[in-house]
Protein backbone atom coordinates (compact mmCIF):
# COMPACT_ATOMS: atom_id res chain seq x y z
CA UNK A 1 0.00 0.00 0.00
CA UNK A 2 0.81 3.58 -0.55
CA UNK A 3 0.72 6.83 1.68
CA UNK A 4 -1.72 7.16 3.01
CA UNK A 5 -1.29 11.03 2.67
CA UNK A 6 0.21 11.25 -0.54
CA UNK A 7 3.65 13.40 -0.81
CA UNK A 8 2.57 15.38 -3.11
CA UNK A 9 -0.81 16.19 -1.56
CA UNK A 10 -1.14 19.62 -0.06
CA UNK A 11 -3.98 21.27 1.94
CA UNK A 12 -4.05 24.81 3.37
CA UNK A 13 -6.79 25.42 5.95
CA UNK A 14 -6.77 29.08 7.57
CA UNK A 15 -2.82 29.62 7.27
CA UNK A 16 -2.05 26.42 8.20
CA UNK A 17 -0.43 23.52 5.76
CA UNK A 18 -0.56 20.19 5.67
CA UNK A 19 1.83 18.06 3.72
CA UNK A 20 2.46 14.32 2.72
CA UNK A 21 6.11 13.68 4.04
CA UNK A 22 8.48 11.55 2.87
CA UNK A 23 10.72 8.08 4.60
CA UNK A 24 9.65 5.31 5.46
CA UNK A 25 6.31 6.08 7.45
CA UNK A 26 3.12 5.72 5.15
CA UNK A 27 0.65 8.10 7.64
CA UNK A 28 3.29 10.62 8.26
CA UNK A 29 2.41 14.29 7.82
CA UNK A 30 4.12 17.50 8.24
CA UNK A 31 1.91 20.49 9.60
CA UNK A 32 3.43 23.89 9.21
CA UNK A 33 1.90 27.62 10.44
CA UNK A 34 3.34 30.79 10.63
CA UNK A 35 2.89 33.01 14.01
CA UNK A 36 4.33 36.28 15.12
CA UNK A 37 5.21 35.94 18.75
CA UNK A 38 8.39 37.68 21.09
CA UNK A 39 9.77 34.22 21.88
CA UNK A 40 9.76 30.58 21.53
CA UNK A 41 7.64 29.71 24.15
CA UNK A 42 4.68 32.16 23.12
CA UNK A 43 5.44 30.94 19.44
CA UNK A 44 5.02 27.47 20.07
CA UNK A 45 1.83 27.86 21.88
CA UNK A 46 -0.04 29.56 19.39
CA UNK A 47 1.50 27.56 16.52
CA UNK A 48 -0.01 24.70 18.39
CA UNK A 49 -3.60 26.00 18.71
CA UNK A 50 -3.61 27.37 14.80
CA UNK A 51 -2.93 23.79 13.96
CA UNK A 52 -5.48 22.49 16.47
CA UNK A 53 -8.05 24.58 14.64
CA UNK A 54 -7.17 23.34 11.27
CA UNK A 55 -7.27 19.47 12.52
CA UNK A 56 -10.59 19.76 13.86
CA UNK A 57 -11.79 21.37 10.66
CA UNK A 58 -10.05 18.31 8.74
CA UNK A 59 -11.87 16.37 11.28
CA UNK A 60 -15.19 17.48 10.70
CA UNK A 61 -14.79 18.17 6.85
CA UNK A 62 -13.37 13.92 6.22
CA UNK A 63 -16.93 13.07 8.87
CA UNK A 64 -14.47 12.02 11.05
CA UNK A 65 -12.63 9.62 8.76
CA UNK A 66 -9.21 11.93 8.79
CA UNK A 67 -8.13 11.68 12.60
CA UNK A 68 -4.46 13.27 13.51
CA UNK A 69 -2.65 12.19 16.62
CA UNK A 70 -1.40 14.75 19.28
CA UNK A 71 1.64 16.14 17.54
CA UNK A 72 4.72 14.86 18.82
CA UNK A 73 7.48 16.48 16.94
CA UNK A 74 7.05 19.85 17.28
CA UNK A 75 9.24 22.91 17.00
CA UNK A 76 10.02 26.14 16.22
CA UNK A 77 12.15 27.94 14.43
CA UNK A 78 12.58 31.75 13.42
CA UNK A 79 12.21 33.23 10.08
CA UNK A 80 13.94 36.20 8.39
CA UNK A 81 12.69 39.27 7.90
CA UNK A 82 13.98 42.97 7.53
CA UNK A 83 11.60 43.87 10.57
CA UNK A 84 11.82 42.26 13.90
CA UNK A 85 9.19 40.15 14.17
CA UNK A 86 10.89 38.14 16.62
CA UNK A 87 10.33 33.94 16.59
CA UNK A 88 7.39 33.01 14.06
CA UNK A 89 7.10 29.73 12.45
CA UNK A 90 5.75 27.09 14.35
CA UNK A 91 6.50 23.80 12.41
CA UNK A 92 4.96 20.12 13.60
CA UNK A 93 5.06 16.74 12.69
CA UNK A 94 2.05 14.49 13.57
CA UNK A 95 0.54 10.89 12.21
CA UNK A 96 -2.85 10.23 10.82
CA UNK A 97 -4.82 7.58 12.65
CA UNK A 98 -7.19 6.98 9.94
CA UNK A 99 -8.52 6.04 7.52
CA UNK A 100 -6.65 2.46 6.86
CA UNK A 101 -6.49 3.29 3.10
CA UNK A 102 -4.73 6.10 0.84
CA UNK A 103 -6.98 8.95 0.55
CA UNK A 104 -8.49 9.12 -2.50
CA UNK A 105 -8.73 12.28 -5.25
CA UNK A 106 -12.60 12.45 -4.51
CA UNK A 107 -11.87 12.96 -0.29
CA UNK A 108 -8.99 15.61 -1.38
CA UNK A 109 -11.35 17.65 -3.53
CA UNK A 110 -13.72 17.96 -0.57
CA UNK A 111 -11.25 18.71 1.89
CA UNK A 112 -9.69 21.55 -0.62
CA UNK A 113 -13.21 22.91 -1.15
CA UNK A 114 -13.81 23.09 2.39
CA UNK A 115 -10.31 24.89 3.08
CA UNK A 116 -11.31 27.41 0.26
CA UNK A 117 -14.66 28.39 1.71
CA UNK A 118 -13.23 28.60 5.21
CA UNK A 119 -10.56 31.06 3.79
CA UNK A 120 -13.16 33.12 2.08
CA UNK A 121 -15.22 33.61 5.25
CA UNK A 122 -14.98 37.49 6.95
CA UNK A 123 -13.01 37.43 9.91
CA UNK A 124 -15.95 37.63 12.41
CA UNK A 125 -17.42 34.33 10.81
CA UNK A 126 -14.32 32.55 11.31
CA UNK A 127 -13.96 33.76 14.80
CA UNK A 128 -17.33 32.50 15.83
CA UNK A 129 -16.59 28.84 13.47
CA UNK A 130 -13.38 28.38 15.04
CA UNK A 131 -14.96 28.60 19.14
CA UNK A 132 -17.64 26.97 18.38
CA UNK A 133 -15.15 24.09 16.37
CA UNK A 134 -12.87 24.29 19.94
CA UNK A 135 -16.05 23.45 22.42
CA UNK A 136 -16.71 20.38 19.80
CA UNK A 137 -13.42 19.05 20.15
CA UNK A 138 -14.00 19.67 24.10
CA UNK A 139 -17.20 17.82 23.87
CA UNK A 140 -15.45 14.55 21.67
CA UNK A 141 -12.91 14.28 24.32
CA UNK A 142 -15.20 15.26 27.30
CA UNK A 143 -15.63 12.04 29.52
CA UNK A 144 -18.40 13.51 31.82
CA UNK A 145 -21.86 12.94 29.83
CA UNK A 146 -23.18 16.04 31.21
CA UNK A 147 -20.36 18.15 30.58
CA UNK A 148 -20.31 16.94 27.37
CA UNK A 149 -23.47 17.74 26.46
CA UNK A 150 -22.91 21.16 27.63
CA UNK A 151 -19.88 21.45 25.29
CA UNK A 152 -21.99 20.76 22.65
CA UNK A 153 -24.58 23.26 23.41
CA UNK A 154 -22.25 26.26 23.68
CA UNK A 155 -20.71 25.59 20.89
CA UNK A 156 -24.36 25.71 19.45
CA UNK A 157 -25.13 28.92 21.07
CA UNK A 158 -21.45 30.03 19.10
CA UNK A 159 -22.00 29.03 15.94
CA UNK A 160 -26.04 30.19 15.78
CA UNK A 161 -25.49 33.18 17.82
CA UNK A 162 -28.68 33.04 19.64
CA UNK A 163 -29.97 31.95 23.84
CA UNK A 164 -33.50 30.37 24.79
CA UNK A 165 -36.25 30.14 22.61
CA UNK A 166 -34.77 32.35 19.61
CA UNK A 167 -32.10 29.68 19.56
CA UNK A 168 -34.49 27.01 18.88
CA UNK A 169 -36.08 29.06 16.50
CA UNK A 170 -32.51 29.65 14.45
CA UNK A 171 -31.56 26.46 14.40
CA UNK A 172 -34.66 24.97 13.09
CA UNK A 173 -34.82 27.42 10.51
CA UNK A 174 -31.32 26.59 9.35
CA UNK A 175 -31.79 23.22 9.56
CA UNK A 176 -34.73 23.23 6.93
CA UNK A 177 -32.93 25.69 4.78
CA UNK A 178 -30.58 22.93 4.41
CA UNK A 179 -32.28 20.08 4.90
CA UNK A 180 -35.62 20.47 3.39
CA UNK A 181 -37.25 17.17 3.21
CA UNK A 182 -37.42 17.39 6.84
CA UNK A 183 -40.54 18.41 8.53
CA UNK A 184 -40.96 21.45 10.50
CA UNK A 185 -42.42 20.54 13.38
CA UNK A 186 -40.70 17.48 13.88
CA UNK A 187 -38.05 19.30 13.83
CA UNK A 188 -38.68 22.11 16.21
CA UNK A 189 -39.81 19.12 18.63
CA UNK A 190 -36.35 17.51 18.31
CA UNK A 191 -34.29 20.96 19.14
CA UNK A 192 -37.03 21.67 21.64
CA UNK A 193 -36.22 18.36 23.26
CA UNK A 194 -32.67 18.98 23.34
CA UNK A 195 -32.89 22.58 24.99
CA UNK A 196 -35.56 21.01 27.36
CA UNK A 197 -32.45 19.04 28.65
CA UNK A 198 -30.09 21.71 28.69
CA UNK A 199 -32.83 23.64 30.90
CA UNK A 200 -32.83 20.39 33.48
CA UNK A 201 -29.46 20.95 33.52
CA UNK A 202 -28.57 24.13 33.74
CA UNK A 203 -31.41 25.42 36.16
CA UNK A 204 -32.25 23.01 38.03
CA UNK A 205 -29.21 20.58 38.26
CA UNK A 206 -30.24 17.30 36.94
CA UNK A 207 -27.63 15.04 37.10
CA UNK A 208 -29.15 12.33 35.03
CA UNK A 209 -31.51 13.71 32.58
CA UNK A 210 -33.91 11.25 30.87
CA UNK A 211 -32.08 10.11 27.68
CA UNK A 212 -29.12 12.19 27.81
CA UNK A 213 -27.08 10.30 25.80
CA UNK A 214 -29.41 10.11 22.79
CA UNK A 215 -30.59 13.70 23.09
CA UNK A 216 -26.30 14.34 23.31
CA UNK A 217 -25.85 12.38 19.91
CA UNK A 218 -28.77 14.06 18.52
CA UNK A 219 -27.11 17.34 19.12
CA UNK A 220 -23.90 16.69 18.16
CA UNK A 221 -25.10 15.21 15.12
CA UNK A 222 -26.90 18.96 14.24
CA UNK A 223 -23.92 20.75 15.12
CA UNK A 224 -21.80 18.94 12.82
CA UNK A 225 -24.49 19.47 10.50
CA UNK A 226 -24.57 23.33 10.65
CA UNK A 227 -20.61 23.64 10.93
CA UNK A 228 -20.41 21.66 7.56
CA UNK A 229 -22.88 23.52 5.74
CA UNK A 230 -20.32 26.72 6.90
CA UNK A 231 -17.94 25.07 5.10
CA UNK A 232 -19.42 24.81 1.99
CA UNK A 233 -20.16 21.25 2.54
CA UNK A 234 -23.12 19.26 2.05
CA UNK A 235 -24.59 18.77 5.63
CA UNK A 236 -25.68 15.78 7.09
CA UNK A 237 -28.90 13.62 5.45
CA UNK A 238 -32.25 13.85 7.45
CA UNK A 239 -31.62 10.20 7.90
CA UNK A 240 -27.82 10.27 9.50
CA UNK A 241 -29.55 13.43 11.90
CA UNK A 242 -32.36 11.29 12.89
CA UNK A 243 -31.46 7.76 12.64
Amino acid sequence: MGKIWPINKTLKILSVTIAGKGGDSKSAVEIRTTVVAPDKETAFGLGRRKIGDAINFLHIASEGEIKISPLTDARVREIGSKIKTGFATATSRAYIEAPPEPLNEKMFSTLSKAGQEINSLGKEEIGSLITGLRWWEKGVREENAIDRFLAYWIALEVLVEGQGDALVKKVTNQLISITPKVVRMTLKKKIGQIYGVRGKIVHYGVMEPEKLAENTELLKKVLESLIRHKMGLTSYTVQKIFR
